[in-house]
């Protein structure tokens, strides 16, 4: 047979052994061999609806099929287009009006996104391009089709596991296990809440308010684990587990646990966006990471540990930033403090009375504000307390018992413009110099 299909051109061979009575019986051996101009037509074969998007450049596509549907029919395909590749090997079988059967699946391509995009698939950053070179054993049952000793990578990322899809329920199912070498959490939160609204740029959260709809056409949980997970602008965590649950315009990360700046990190993260109206929350835990590489800066080093709940509701990333709410606890173990000098006093005493003149009490100010800045303290444990309003963080009191005096500081940090203020005083102990009497 040869037969012309709009710009394709297909020819082949078949023949039946059986009859129409019994069609299930019927032993069938079929060949294809075709071309088309247009290389999204292979969609359109596979019997996925497709968009009126342009075309990417030519297909061809060559296939045999032998055996009975009763029996089992062994499926042999090859398609190939501008920059893809595609085979499947297999043995499927129809009863009750139900395909069933096992076999190979394997896809490689420069490009895949001008496929997804005629399938009428979105996602973040479309565009740009995503490369796909993946392979599976899969198990056909129904409208569900499981990857087994999935392998491969897509848009450059390595990713193994055993994934099932139903797509007898809509939106389709996802369960399963899935392995990565790279998740980015910014992508997560651009699927669910529109690409260009979620991401910082210059120091800045963006005002742009979220999309009405996520990209996110999947309901379903899968066992998730990550080599690293990008978190952005605060760094990554490694060694990523936990389950990850979609459905309903929402993101769930449950039982996270992970490797962060040094500590490891533990916690449930919820995000939905109903709407376009966005709605975070987190309950987290952080043990022995390193203070000085989460906030960069040359002031206070040591290993914090942090608890707590966080939450907000806002149509912008900037609106989620300045309602964030919550309460927690923090230590800061091992604690250096730089610009603390405990000795400042004595060492300004010694100066003073070293000096050929009685000092104005500007000049004695300007020495002890030299001395008191040059040098540090240590601290066992500092332990507080803290709540978040509006996007601020305010942390309780704290005091540092030193021989030399007693420090006392409070916190006071600005998630908006990612920047803090600590106030404090330090009480002199003079000890054996102390005066008696009445202080002036």
């Amino acid at each position: 047979y040869s037969a012309s299909l709009g710009k394709g051109v297909y020819s082949g061979t078949a023949t039946l052994k059986g009859g129409f009575a019994d069609i299930a019986s019927t032993h069938i051996k079929a060949t294809l061999d075709g071309k088309h101009e247009d290389a999204l037509a292979l969609l359109t074969l596979a019997g996925v609806p497709t968009l009126p998007v342009g075309s990417p450049g030519a297909s061809t596509v060559q296939g045999e099929i032998e055996g009975t549907l009763k029996g089992g029919l062994t499926v042999k395909a090859k398609a190939a287009a501008a920059g893809l590749t595609g085979d499947v090997d297999g043995k499927f079988m129809r009863a009750a009006g139900v395909w069933s059967g096992k076999g190979h699946v394997a896809l490689k391509a420069a490009d895949i996104e001008p496929y997804l995009m005629a399938g009428g698939i979105g996602l973040p950053d479309m565009g740009q391009g995503s490369d796909v070179d993946a392979q599976a054993d899969i198990t056909l049952g129904g409208a569900a089709v499981t990857f087994n000793k999935l392998k491969g990578s897509f848009a450059g990322t390595g990713l193994t596991g055993d994934v099932k899809l139903d797509f007898g329920l809509t939106p389709a199912k996802l369960g399963g296990d899935i392995a990565l070498e790279r998740v980015s959490v910014g992508w997560l939160a651009q699927a669910l809440l529109g690409s260009g609204s979620v991401t910082p740029s210059d120091g800045d959260w963006p005002a742009t308010e979220f999309a009405a709809e996520s990209f996110i056409n999947l309901q379903g949980s899968v066992n998730l684990t990550a080599a690293k997970a990008d978190l952005g602008v605060y760094g990554e965590i490694s060694d990523l587990t936990g389950g990850l649950a979609l459905g309903g315009n929402a993101i769930s990360l449950r039982n996270l646990a992970g490797g962060y700046q040094g500590g490891q990190i533990k916690g449930t993260v919820d995000a939905k966006n109903d709407k376009g109206t966005g709605l975070v929350s987190a309950d987290l835990t952080l043990k022995g990471a390193r203070f000085e590489t989460i906030v960069p800066q040359p002031h206070v080093r040591g290993l914090i540990d942090f608890a707590g709940s966080i939450s907000a509701t806002a149509r912008t990333a900037k609106g989620l930033v300045e309602a964030l709410t919550g309460s927690g606890t923090a230590k800061l173990g091992d604690a250096q403090i730089a610009g603390v000098n405990a000795n400042a006093f004595s060492e300004m005493f010694d100066s003073v009375s070293r000096a050929e003149k009685a000092l104005e009490a500007a000049q004695i100010e300007a020495l002890l504000r030299e001395r008191f800045s040059a040098g540090g303290i240590q601290a066992k444990s500092i332990d507080v307390s803290w709540t978040a309003a509006s996007g601020t963080f305010r942390f309780s009191p704290f005091m540092v018992d030193l021989p030399q005096g007693q420090l006392s500081a409070e916190t006071i940090a600005d998630a908006v413009k990612s920047s803090a203020r600590i106030d404090g005083q330090f009480i002199y102990n003079a000890g054996a110099n102390a005066i008696a009497g009445v202080e002036p």
